[in-house]
């Protein structure tokens, strides 16, 4: 495969679970909903370095010199081709594609027109970050008229992470990646990155969900509302200090995440019309900012 393109593909792989993380940390006394802490940026590249070469499995690229009777146009059409048929292996850009064709094929060109460049790598982070989050928001409405079971999936995706930092590397480890995402987290090892690139995608499938399900939009939560989820966090062993830590994204402190698990747990796990209205601003919180 071109090492160019190789280059830009391995990039795509991993921040496809960094550009639309967001983290869902805010005071439950409130109705305002969800204050997002977005912890993303293009400007973080040592979070976005893949750390290791993706297996090439697609067919090889043509590199013989363009001769002097083909056209630069047929030449850039080709590589377009070919990226084109590497980034459809991947589930979030062929789920881009499907719903935002116009989106899609822009962006596509433009990372064509850099595969060559010094830069690549970089403009290709800048690139896609910008088509994600661009994408998120300007679609974070429709999360609000998603199902319950696609609302619930991607909340559970999102709890399968701090799950997974706290029984692999412990309470603090997952509190600093509640407060500060993964870009600030650190270097993300494989599973970690799996498991990242799950939750940016299920986000992405939740506004596919939204876009076609026909229903009216979720209401927003109310103050009763937020009461009875603040009593469930202290029947799952929550108190007012741990809350405080999750409140204010502290990420030295064990209370952060083991909060942060009670609460997406609860949203996965309850029914009601109050829970319902949560869930909805949740997720709608993940995408919105």
């Amino acid at each position: 495969m071109n090492r160019d393109i190789f280059k830009i593909l391995a990039v795509l792989a991993l921040l496809i679970g960094l550009l639309s993380a967001k983290y869902l940390l805010f005071p439950l006394s409130t109705s305002e909903g969800p204050a997002p802490i977005d912890v993303v940026s293009p400007e973080q590249p040592d979070a976005l370095e893949p750390s290791s070469t993706p297996e090439n499995t697609g067919e090889p690229f043509d590199l013989r010199p363009v001769e002097p009777e083909e056209s630069l146009s047929s030449g850039q059409d080709s590589l377009k081709s070919q990226l084109d048929t590497e980034l459809q292996k991947q589930p979030i850009f062929e789920l881009i594609k499907r719903n935002f064709p116009d989106d899609y094929e822009t962006t596509l060109a433009s990372l064509t027109g850099v595969v060559h460049q010094a830069d690549a790598e970089a403009q290709a982070r800048q690139i896609s970050f910008e088509l994600t989050s661009r994408l998120r928001r300007e679609n974070a409405d429709t999360l609000l008229m998603a199902p319950r079971a696609d609302l619930k999936k991607t909340i559970q995706a999102n709890l399968v992470i701090y799950e997974h930092l706290l029984a692999s590397e412990g309470p603090l480890p997952c509190a600093r990646y509640a407060a500060l995402g993964p870009a600030g987290y650190g270097p993300l090892d494989a599973t970690l990155t799996e498991l990242t690139s799950s939750a940016a995608l299920a986000v992405f499938e939740t506004i596919e969900a939204g876009r076609n399900s026909g229903q009216t939009a979720w209401s927003p939560p109310t103050d009763d509302d937020f009461e009875l989820l603040g009593e469930e966090l202290g029947n799952r062993g929550i108190d007012l200090d741990m809350l405080t830590a999750f409140e204010n994204a502290v990420a030295d402190d064990e209370g952060t995440c083991h909060t942060t698990i009670a609460y997406f747990q609860i949203l996965t796990d309850s029914e009601g019309a109050s829970y319902d209205r949560i869930l909805a601003a949740a997720v709608h919180g993940l995408a919105a900012n």
